[in-house]
């Protein structure tokens, strides 16, 4: 272990700015396509004072051999994989528990950093946003500070703060709800929430579209509050977000694929969820018949029938927090239960 703490500390003193800045993220083999979409972004904006926290030596040696600025972070004893591993999961939690470690020890070599999921796109250079007062800059999520971006300087309060995150992590608490909690205990820090127009979250840029009705190009895209790598990168996708080839994701995962040739084709597929599909039902009324669909991407799909096709009409986010688990239909209400602990009964007959 402190070997590899000498080998991160080389490399921060190597690449970090004459402001004393460095940028930091990580990833195992499961991320590695999304550090590179990443690493696309700082090549395109010029951006050199990084490192890429390697946490498995395939993900280590991929970044290697593309010559990206990595150093290698193993556990022996690690719980998580070098498979994704997606929210709630144990393997997820742990993950999330090494970027508090990281970052607290990072710190501890007097450099000011800034932390950035490797789910997110820079759109821009975000140090300009960052005005001189504060000692720690969060994006904001739907309910609290994000502990997927954050920019923290090198100060006798931040140290304390990043310490005392450290040690209530275990296996249940996670660095973000460490982090909310000494936020709200530390009186002597000066913290500043970043705008969500300039610096949204998943629902504030892809659900609430705060940033687009006030046209504004945002800095930073962070593809949180959705479910799974494969739906943060279809979404990525689908909004023009993800820059690098696939063939460089799928040798790298070293997957097997194999086409099945089956003697059944379904009349119809329908394409418009980014996650799990949790329930569907189907609505038969005179003049047209509508099927909803649910998801754990958090949305409630709406598709009409014409002839013998179905249209997607709407998709509506109507939980701010939470896939959808589960879902009824009872003469014209809609009932949706949530990972955000509520069931909402709503009155469908103006959608």
């Amino acid at each position: 272990m402190s070997k590899q703490i000498e080998d991160i500390q080389i490399f921060v003193n190597k690449v970090k700015s004459k402001e004393n800045d460095i940028i930091v993220t990580f990833c195992n083999l499961g991320f590695v396509d999304f550090v590179r979409n990443l690493l696309f972004c700082f090549q395109k904006l010029g951006i050199q004072n990084y490192i890429v926290i390697s946490l498995d030596d395939s993900a280590h040696n991929s970044l290697c051999k593309l010559g990206f600025h990595t150093v290698l972070f193993k556990r022996e004893d690690a719980v998580y994989t070098e498979q994704t591993e997606s929210f709630g999961e144990v393997g997820f939690k742990a993950i999330c528990n090494e970027k508090a470690f990281l970052v607290h020890t990072i710190l501890r070599m007097g450099v000011n950093i800034l932390w950035t999921d490797c789910d997110i796109v820079w759109l821009s250079n975000p140090f300009t946003h960052f005005p001189p007062l504060y000692d720690i800059y969060f994006q904001s999520d739907d309910d609290d500070i994000c502990a997927g971006f954050f920019y923290i300087k090198f100060t006798p309060q931040t140290l304390v703060y990043m310490k005392n995150v450290v040690e209530f992590l275990n296996p249940m608490i996670d660095d973000q709800i460490s982090m909310r909690r000494f936020l709200k205990e530390d009186h002597n820090m000066k913290v500043c929430i970043l705008p969500r127009d300039l610096f949204p979250n998943g629902s504030a840029f892809f659900n609430l579209k705060i940033p687009q009705r006030v046209n504004k190009t945002p800095v930073i895209i962070h593809n949180n509050c959705i479910i799974g790598h494969r739906s943060k990168k279809d979404r990525f996708k689908q909004y023009g977000l993800w820059f690098i080839s696939e063939e460089f994701s799928l040798n790298l995962l070293s997957n097997e694929y194999h086409i099945v040739s089956v003697l059944y084709s379904p009349l119809t597929i329908l394409h418009g969820h980014h996650d799990f599909i949790t329930a569907m039902f189907l609505v038969e009324n005179d003049p047209e018949t509508t099927l909803y669909s649910t998801s754990f991407d958090k949305a409630v799909s709406i598709w009409k029938k014409e002839g013998e096709k179905y249209k997607l009409t709407d998709t509506m986010y109507l939980h701010m927090r939470g896939a959808i688990s589960c879902m009824r239909y009872h003469n014209g209400h809609l009932y949706t239960a949530s990972h955000d602990k509520t069931v909402v009964c709503w009155d469908t007959s103006n959608w």
